[in-house]
């Protein structure tokens, strides 16, 4: 990352950083701010995409995802909120993330993003069939063929299943 630039969480572009719709990060140098890392958990098609726009731009401060790069970003100085889909999806585990850098996350406060399942299910599903069929991520909704297709062996095998949804909130509340 160039000096005084961060990455916009989702599309990759460099960004300058700002003080924020709301000017919380007004006169501090965002690259170099050292608050502790928060984990926003979420099950996938949970809008965490959508929460995670909302508090950089509202910031200015720079957020992350595990799913870039396996989450070495996180803890990037300057870095205020790292997302994570452990364990429904498998991808990066933030307690290895933790072991690596102790003195970068919270060890108070984490979110739990939680949507009602029969609706993130199918959001999480319909993300998969966009990128099946190389459509920009929520771009498109799949046709209601394939999901009525899909629907029933969708909820009980899979990433997208109740039983990965529930083992997110496990985990978690365990934690």
């Amino acid at each position: 990352v160039a000096a005084n630039r961060v990455f916009h969480h989702n599309t990759g572009r460099q960004k300058k950083p700002g003080p924020g719709f709301a000017g919380i990060s007004e006169g501090v140098n965002m690259t170099e701010t050292n608050f502790p890392v928060v984990w926003l958990a979420s099950f996938p098609g949970s809008g965490s995409e959508l929460l995670l726009s909302l508090v950089q731009e509202l910031t200015g401060f720079p957020v992350s995802d595990i799913h870039n790069s396996q989450g070495l970003q996180c803890p990037n100085k300057g870095n205020i909120l790292c997302k994570t889909h452990f364990p429904a999806d498998r991808v990066g585990n933030p307690a290895r993330i933790e072991a690596d850098n102790p003195y970068r996350f919270s060890r108070s406060v984490m979110l739990l993003l939680l949507r009602n399942p029969a609706r993130a299910i199918p959001s999480g599903k319909n993300w998969e069939w966009e990128k099946l069929y190389h459509h920009a991520t929520h771009s498109m909704k799949m046709p209601h063929d394939y999901w009525r297709f899909i629907r029933n062996e969708t909820f009980s095998e899979g990433v997208f299943s109740l039983a990965h949804w529930k083992s997110m909130i496990d985990y978690w509340q365990g934690n």
